[in-house]
């Protein structure tokens, strides 16, 4: 049996992993580790993580560009072989987003558990956590206090919540466990999830794994990572601000999976439960009407509709249909993309190239025929190919350092004919020299630096430089236009490019178009409104802004 537990963060995911494998070991069930087998778990040995054997856990990603593996929050590695992964592992952790290859790799497990918990509670467990001495050596962050956290993170974290439960709660054939029930309904929580198993267990080891899994045993061996083991915290803990910003955020979906909205304290006996489908109609009513009183639309339902219809292509479609050359009509004419499965296709055909039209627009109307544009975070093309498209006679610089995203985006230029575009396989951050790729939380890691992760991978190390010295050298001309999507990165390409911005090598970029994480930005000690700061000092302002789930994209004008 091989299983895969999902979670976001703070879900009680620990607690399921210990549920599961003690069912796993009472049952006779193999159990096997990849993470052991590995160079890097040796070296882990000699950190002091969260929690009990943590680093025994077979840690998952799942992206866009790849499967992963790691240790807690180390930086990952690429999975070059997943049959391989699985022959070694038979219980997985991750608490990776849904994404484009969700279910191609979801599809590799015969049993899949989803752990959910309110998402207030989540925003709170994570404010405290981020006070640990774990996340204070590993990812310090700029705040003083849990409620300075929760101030500044709350809008990420809701939208971070929503998107992970309503990408997967339309996702076929797995089984929902609430962190609500654990509490108040053990006993029929763990049944209903001993039937989904397919397991049967005597009354004793039931017993077992109920005295194993209590709060009061984990926390002996756990201190740090489990502090309080309850539901409807946030009422006391949030203000009435938060509580209502929240809802206006993450409201629908909290009503689609049966947690109180407008009830502070929550009781205990109305507990969340999955929905057994979710109709368009619901949907459409959600969105019309919002939640919580408010007037504003919910953003959600609109997610979860758009996420259903790519299930639906997803399972339908055959693997023969592609890869499949997509046409895209600009002023300009006609520009190519390829899709190599029905997700991509879904993303560049329907989603409005993957909910970026309102971006494209802005960013192509800005652009002059002789820019010279930097397209920094290129991924595989769709706005280095806009770019392109409106820059006939100037110059397009695509920086992409994943290897395999780099390959994709070179054969979709390609497609195009383009002859003014150039790639590189750099990052630009504040540093000169090597850096190691992290997809997960921050773009790369160049370093060591005391508010990252210190392992690295001598696989996925890439060339660092920094935009001034990038440009004083003669290795790149000076732009006119820059476009930065690199997660939480982009507070270091903007330091490396501090002369360029200060006009001390030549004219300064006339236009910045950013791609702000808030959520990955706190990853480097950072904010949104630090790297507003930044290019003001620098003489820029916005001109427009746009909030897209967890992103917020920005155009920057010269004054």
């Amino acid at each position: 049996m091989k299983v895969i537990q999902i979670g976001m963060a703070k879900s009680g995911n620990y607690w399921l992993y210990t549920i599961l494998k003690q069912i796993l070991s009472l049952s006779g069930q193999w159990q096997g580790s990849f993470i052991q087998n590995q160079p890097l778990y040796a070296e882990a040995k000699k950190l002091t993580l969260s929690v009990k054997d943590q680093i025994d856990i077979d840690v998952m990603n799942i992206e866009d560009t790849g499967v992963y593996y790691r240790i807690s929050s180390l930086p990952p590695h690429r999975i070059a072989n997943l049959a391989n992964y699985l022959d070694q592992s038979s219980l997985v952790w991750t608490h990776s987003p849904f994404c484009t290859r969700s279910l191609q790799v979801l599809s590799h497990f015969s049993k899949k558990v989803y752990i959910c918990r309110d998402g207030r509670d989540v925003a709170v467990s994570a404010a405290r956590f981020a006070m640990t001495p774990y996340k204070q050596t590993f990812y310090p962050n700029r705040f003083n206090t849990p409620e300075e956290y929760l101030e500044n993170c709350l809008d990420g974290k809701a939208r971070s919540w929503a998107k992970h439960c309503a990408g997967y709660l339309i996702c076929p054939d797995i089984y929902w466990v609430f962190y609500e029930r654990l509490l108040h309904d053990f006993d029929r929580e763990i049944e209903g999830l001993l039937n989904y198993l397919e397991i049967d267990l005597s009354a004793e080891d039931k017993a077992q794994v109920k005295n194993l899994a209590s709060f009061e045993t984990m926390k002996k061996d756990s201190p740090d990572h489990l502090k309080k083991g309850k539901s409807g915290n946030w009422s006391s803990f949030m203000n009435e601000y938060q509580q209502k910003r929240f809802i206006e955020i993450a409201g629908s979906v909290l009503e689609v999976l049966g947690y109180q909205v407008n009830v502070s304290p929550p009781t205990a006996t109305k507990l969340p439960v999955r929905p057994q489908s979710i109709s368009p109609e619901l949907l459409k009513a959600y969105q019309k009407n919002g939640v919580g009183g408010s007037k504003k639309p919910a953003l959600l339902p609109r997610a979860l509709q758009k996420l259903n219809r790519l299930i639906f292509q997803t399972l339908k479609a055959k693997k023969s249909e592609y890869p499949v050359k997509i046409e895209m009509q600009t002023s300009k004419g006609s520009i190519y993309l390829e899709a190599c499965s029905p997700v991509e296709y879904y993303r560049l055909k329907t989603a409005s190239y993957g909910y970026e039209k309102d971006f494209l627009v802005r960013f192509t109307g800005e652009l002059e025929a002789d820019d010279i544009v930097f397209d920094i975070g290129a991924n595989v093309g769709l706005t280095t190919v806009y770019a392109a498209a409106f820059t006939e006679n100037g110059q397009v610089i695509a920086f992409e350092s994943d290897p395999d995203t780099l390959g994709y985006l070179k054969h979709n230029l390609g497609l195009n004919k383009f002859s003014h575009v150039d790639f590189v396989p750099w990052v630009l951050g504040d540093t000169e020299g090597q850096a190691t790729l992290c997809p997960e939380a921050a773009g790369f890691v160049s370093g060591p630096r005391e508010d990252r992760p210190v392992i690295s991978n001598d696989k996925t190390r890439v060339q660092a430089r920094t935009l001034d010295s990038a440009i004083l050298s003669g290795d790149l001309p000076l732009p006119t236009v820059l476009k930065i999507d690199i997660e939480g990165a982009v507070v270091l390409c903007l330091r490396g490019g501090s002369k360029l911005l200060n006009a001390e090598i030549g004219d300064k970029p006339r236009l910045i178009f950013l791609k702000l994480y808030p959520d990955l930005l706190a990853s480097f000690n950072s904010s949104s409104d630090q790297v507003h700061r930044f290019l003001l000092s620098k003489g820029y302002s916005v001109v427009w802004e746009q909030q897209r789930n967890a992103q917020i994209h920005y155009c920057y004008k010269t004054n």
